[in-house]
């Protein structure tokens, strides 16, 4: 999430009567190739459909006295029709990426404040990283519960590394500084330093990330 595809599979067979007394065979000749234009909820985008006909074998013989042991009941006759779909990106770039890059933004912008302001400059990133963690709160609370970590979570995860990051260069930077009774010209040179590496850093990590689920994304389709 967002960048998932789903596969959802149909699957029609009959209970009780195996391939022996009933087939399942596919009408080619009368499948729609129409593509499906309403879905709903609309957050989803068409992408295809797969037929596949087939058998499958069932390993329970339900309680039959008659199975002798390890033998299992003849094979049943099954159609599976599989529908292809993608979430659709741009709604979640003004709900999600939008506000979480103004956030991290917001944090960087420690940089600009002078060193003898500790308490804003200590305020300005806390806010910052306070605010990414209510608002994964807030999206956690809209997304189903998964075994598994989303997309998303890296995001998030990568966010609060960056500001955690933040506060310590923070405190470091004011230690050195002192209210002016330490090495001013050394605290400026680290508070450089670091806002020169971590900002590329950033971003070459974020499009790492975009990147990679876009190229996930695409294998995805292609399955």
């Amino acid at each position: 999430f967002p960048f998932d595809v789903q596969h959802l599979p149909l699957v029609i067979a009959h209970k009780t009567r195996n391939a022996n007394k009933l087939m399942i065979a596919i009408d080619r000749e009368k499948l729609s190739d129409a593509r499906i234009s309403e879905i709903y909820p609309q957050e989803w985008e068409y992408l295809g459909r797969k037929d596949f006909a087939g058998t499958f074998t069932i390993d329970s013989v339900f309680g039959n006295p008659s199975y002798k042991r390890g033998e299992k009941q003849a094979a049943f006759s099954m159609y599976e029709v599989r529908l292809s779909l993608k979430r659709i990106l741009s709604p979640y770039i003004n709900s999600f990426f939008v506000p979480l890059f103004v956030l991290l933004v917001i944090g960087f912008l420690v940089s600009a404040l002078p060193l003898n302001q500790i308490d804003a400059r200590l305020a300005l990133v806390m806010t910052a990283l306070l605010s990414v963690i209510v608002f994964q709160m807030a999206m956690s609370a809209t997304l189903p519960s998964v075994g598994y970590s989303m997309r998303t979570d890296i995001y998030f995860m990568v966010s609060y590394i960056f500001l955690f990051l933040m506060v310590g260069k923070t405190l470091l930077v004011n230690a050195i500084f002192n209210e002016g009774n330490g090495d001013a010209a050394f605290a400026k040179k680290v508070e450089n330093y670091f806002t020169y590496i971590a900002i590329p850093v950033a971003v070459v990590w974020y499009a790492g990330i975009t990147i990679s689920a876009f190229l996930v994304r695409a294998a995805a389709q292609l399955v």
